[in-house]
């Protein structure tokens, strides 16, 4: 046998290093977990996505639901039977409560971050902040009606990415506008007869 030159000897963890180098065993493991990342944060983007066009969808609704509920309550009669033309408490208590039915499915589900505020903008380009009182002018033809909300992010890895930071959460501003016709009919109710038939 012939002795081996004391620089042939590797050491022990060098062998095993280099047989570990040169093993395939856990290749498709490897190759597994490099590709199924982005295959996971692309589905949790797609149900992200779903979830945030599903909440406009119903935030949409809502909008139309408060402008057909606007144009119903706005007007009402006074005490002498005049009809008035005014944004009322009653009236805007009658608007949220139709904004609220709208949008229940996705503020039950915890999707709204809240119930979407309501005004009443004077046109439909009109800037945020100016918002109509009143309907007595003879151009009120349309009432027009806008919400804003939040969409509340709930898939962690993405709310990074796709999502702002508000109130200690990440979330998407909503916004819709609707417009329903203003039948705004100037008549007179007969008082009296009304209270006799109650």
């Amino acid at each position: 046998m012939i002795p081996r030159h004391p620089l042939d000897v590797q050491p022990v963890n060098a062998r095993r290093a280099a047989s570990l180098v040169a093993a395939s065993e856990g290749a498709v493991y490897v190759e597994f977990l490099i590709a199924f990342f982005p295959v996971l944060i692309l589905f949790v983007g797609l149900l992200q996505l779903q979830a945030v066009f599903l909440t406009r969808l119903f935030v949409s609704r809502a909008a139309f639901a408060a402008a057909r509920a606007a144009a119903v309550y706005v007007p009402r009669p006074d005490e002498q039977g005049k009809v008035t033309h005014e944004i009322s408490d009653q009236a805007r208590t009658a608007v949220d409560d139709a904004v609220m039915l709208a949008a229940a499915p996705v503020l039950l589900r915890g999707w709204l971050g809240e119930v979407p505020y309501v005004f009443f903008p004077s046109s439909a380009d009109s800037a945020p902040k100016s918002e109509r009182t009143s309907f007595s002018d003879e151009k009120a033809n349309m009432v027009r009606v806008r919400l804003l909300s939040t969409y509340v992010c709930h898939m962690p890895p993405l709310d990074l990415l796709m999502c702002q930071p508000y109130q200690g959460r990440r979330v998407i501003f909503l916004s819709a506008q609707a417009s329903f016709p203003y039948q705004r009919a100037d008549y007179q109710y007969d008082v009296e007869k009304q209270q006799s038939a109650d």
